[in-house]
This record gives C-alpha cells, structure tokens and sequence, in this order.
C-alpha cells in the first residue's frame, strides 16, 4: 500500500516528543532532530515509513513511536526501542620507535581498530611529556603547532577509513622525542597512544630503518590485509546496495515522470475548475442581483398593499357612516309622509265638513226662501 499520501509521525519517548513529520509531502524535523532524521522517499510508494536517524546520539536512547493516518481517519501506531551503546574503539601504533635521519620525511602511524571513520573525531598529535601541540584536526580543519608550520599533515583520503597517522616533512634533530596521538569524539569518547622518534645524522644500521618516507612493518601489513579483507565486504554489500539503488532510482524516475503527468492532469482539472468556479460565481452574482431587484419590488408592492388596505379601511369606514346618515334621512323622509297623510285626512275631513255646511247653509237658504 503506498503510504505517498498518508500521514506520518515519529514520536520519542512517553512525553511525545515529535521526531519527524511527514504531512501533504512534505517533511518536518523535530527541535532536537534537525538535518538528522529523513524518510526514504523513493520507498513510501511501496509503503515503506522507515526513518533514517544519522548521528546517533546517548540522549537518543528511548522508545519510538511510528504514527500513520489517512484522510479517512484511519490510524496505526507500532513501537520500537533504540538502545545506544557507546562506541568502543582502540587507537593502535603498530611500532614503539622509529629511527629516522636529519631532513627526512616520515610518517607516524596510527589508525583506530576495528576500522570507525575518523572524519567527524577531533585528533591531537602532542610531542614529549609537556604536550606540545604538533598538530590539530577539528571539524574537519588542521591546526599546524609553532615550529611545525608547513611540515604536519594527515592524509585526509584515509581518514574515513580511521587513519590518523601523520606526515612529518624535513625531519630536524629537535624532532627527537616521544609522540602522543589523541583522538576525542563528542560523545566523549577518549584514546591515545605513544610512540618514539630517534633522530639521527644518519640511519642507525642498528635500529630498522625506512626503505620508503613511510615505514611499514609487517605487522602493520597483516592488519591492513585484514582491514582490507573485512573493507571488502562491505564493498560488496555497497555494490549490492548500488544496483538497489539504481533500481529504485529508476522507478523513482518513472514515479517522477508519472507525477508530472498527474501533476499536468491536476493543473488542468484545476484550470477547468476555476473556470466552472468562476462562471458558478458569475451565475450567482446574476441571480443575487435578480434577488434584490425582485425584494425591492416586492418591498413596494407591499408599501401600496399596506396604503390601499389602509384606503380600503377608510372607504368602510366613510361607507359605515353614509349607511348610518342615509338610516337617519331615511327616518327623516318617513316622518313628513306620515305628516302629509294625516294632514291630508284633515283636509278631507275638513272638505267633508265644509261640503256638510254648505250642504246645511243651502237647505237653511231654501227653508228661507220657501218661507218668505
């Protein structure tokens, strides 16, 4: 299962202290691990998390915690233990003494058993029982002493392989005395060894003397045949190492190149979303716009409902009050027609009367005449 888009945290001890952190490609190192811990890249495909911790310190002794999730949700966790044991190495000097003459170069040997890299150790060359500096190697730079300017030197090739013998040039008689090479790492790892210069005016027949300015001696040869004996299985692990490497350099390029493509695919697929966004977001704009247009319409339709039904109410209101006014002079009406009526019955009454006078008046006019 490939692991390229997981999740994934180291974690130190019980205090949870972040160590590593790999999150959306890229990668994070924890306060105490900088330029120390690292993924294999090439290998999360295959979903390998292993993490490669350089320099291995005593403080790094503790517990380990590997911690993966998904954007699922989905975790594990697994636990290891580092036990750092402190790195015992011994600083050899094949020879006690050497004899050498006036103006000669030599070379005094040294070198550290089993074969551990020199390159990141500090290594002092001191001379006679006052320790005179000779000569100085520190983070990678040398130091010459005073009266050994331009005539000290290690062999920097060999350092790697643990050799810290050194050249000496032009060979005075002052020189004459014993040496001591020191070597401290920062763990606080401490050797050294001695041996002794004769010098003379010219090479003692009594004493070996150097057929070349660097004097080996056979048992010096037995060691570095065994040295060189155990370097090459290493080199063949390395060649080992070498074509894995080759091969996973290769499937890293294919990986690549497939990267490049989904990377291509993404940018399009993005381009084609942005502008599907963008005309989303125009749409939008426009109906939104639409929105308020109808809401204001809608608004003022609701103002001139609000003003008519407020007309409305006093329409039935002045409509209440002309029924009531019309009631009233309705009444009013009634009143004189009930008023005519019985004046009109008065005045048939009255007209009967004045026809039963006349009528009487006549008769009365008629007895007169009839009678005179």
């Amino acid at each position: 299962m490939s692991a390229v888009s997981l999740e994934v945290r180291w974690y130190k001890g019980s205090s949870g202290e972040l160590v590593h952190q790999y999150t959306d490609r890229r990668e994070t190192e924890g306060p105490a691990y900088q330029g120390r811990v690292q993924l294999f890249h090439q290998e999360l495909e295959r979903g390998n998390v292993s993490l490669l911790l350089k320099d291995v310190r005593t403080s790094d002794q503790s517990t380990y915690i590997c911690h993966i999730s998904s954007v699922k949700g989905d975790e594990r966790e697994s636990h290891l233990e580092i036990l750092v044991t402190d790195q015992h190495f011994k600083l050899m000097v094949p020879l006690e003494f050497l004899s050498v003459s006036v103006g000669s170069d030599i070379v005094l040997p040294c070198h550290l058993t089993p074969e551990t890299s020199a390159v990141s150790l500090e290594v002092r060359w001191y001379k006679g029982s006052s320790r005179e500096l000779v000569h100085q190697y520190t983070d990678r730079r040398e130091t010459e002493g005073p009266g050994y300017q331009g005539r000290v030197q290690l062999f920097h090739q060999e350092l790697e392989r643990g050799n810290v013998s050194l050249l000496l040039k032009d060979v005075r008689t002052s020189d004459q005395n014993i040496y001591t090479c020191h070597i401290s790492s920062v763990k606080g790892d401490e050797q050294e060894s001695q041996l002794e210069i004769l010098v003379t005016d010219s090479v003692s027949e009594d004493l070996p003397a150097p057929e070349t300015p660097v004097p080996v001696t056979e048992k010096l040869e037995e060691e570095n045949k065994k040295l060189q004996n155990e370097r090459e299985k290493p080199e063949e692990e390395n060649e080992k190492l070498q074509n894995d490497k080759e091969k996973l350099e290769e499937e890293n390029k294919k990986l690549q190149n497939d990267k490049e493509k989904l990377e291509e695919e993404n940018k399009k697929l993005q381009n084609d979303k942005d502008k599907k966004v963008a005309e989303l977001e125009e749409k939008n704009t426009q109906l939104q716009n639409n929105k308020e247009k109808l809401e204001e319409e809608n608004k003022k339709l609701q103002n001139d409902k609000e003003k008519l039904e407020e007309e409305n109410k006093k329409l039935q209101n002045d409509k209440v009050k002309l029924e009531e006014e019309n009631k009233k002079l309705q009444n009013d009406k009634e009143k004189p027609e009930e008023e005519n009526e019985k004046l009109q019955n008065d005045k048939e009454m009255s007209e009967e009367q004045n026809d039963k006078l006349q009528n009487d008046r006549s008769t009365v006019l008629f007895v007169v005449l009839f009678k005179g």
